[in-house]
């Protein structure tokens, strides 16, 4: 993640509903915060994830937009780049995964500071060669966040799927992964930090 990756990532939030005259001042403030805490959390476990891991380190993954319902990854074709001039499967399907969970760890983070995320099923179906920086997009929609806050509520743990496409300039498809992701509340984080 570049420095100034976070900031854009930010940026591209979109907090104009913050300032909603429906809404108390209170609530918002603490929507506010919640969102904020959330978005940074994300931004900062993938920067940590990304100088950890020598396998995201050698993608270059770098965050270009997280909002609460939709992120956009991109990765140098330079460095993913196959025998054949093209964007490497691994890489692309990758890229794919990483983008679905960053959105399932910041609704998780959304939920709880100490909720945790993996995906456990993926399907993904190569249709087109990428020759350009490689791109991944993951959208959600309001009614299925809402129903994973709600089974988080309820029992600590959820489960959705996403719709992921990777491609570059000239497809932005040329990828498609589904992928379901598995979220829980991790129940013994308070006991440790207390200890």
């Amino acid at each position: 993640i570049r420095p100034d990756g976070f900031i854009r990532a930010i940026n591209a939030f979109g907090f104009e509903s913050v300032e909603s005259p429906r809404a108390s001042a209170c609530h918002l403030r603490r929507s506010y915060t919640l969102a904020m805490d959330a978005q940074a959390r994300t931004l900062s476990l993938l920067e940590s994830m990304c100088a950890t891991m020598p396998a995201l380190k050698a993608v270059g993954v770098e965050c270009v937009a997280l909002s609460p319902d939709e992120v956009l990854l991109v990765a140098p074709l330079e460095r993913n780049q196959n025998d054949k001039a093209t964007a490497f499967a691994g890489s692309l399907n990758g890229l794919g995964l990483l983008a679905g969970w960053m959105l399932t760890q910041r609704l998780a983070f959304e939920f709880d500071a100490t909720a945790q995320c993996a995906v456990y099923d993926a399907h993904t179906r190569f249709r087109q060669p990428v020759r350009s920086t490689l791109r991944a997009r993951c959208r959600s929609d309001p009614a299925a966040r809402a129903e994973v806050l709600g089974s988080l509520e309820a029992t600590g743990r959820a489960r959705w799927t996403l719709d992921i496409d990777v491609g570059g300039r000239d497809l932005d498809d040329a990828v498609r992964l589904r992928a379901s992701y598995a979220i829980w509340v991790d129940a013994d984080a308070d006991r440790r930090q207390a200890n």
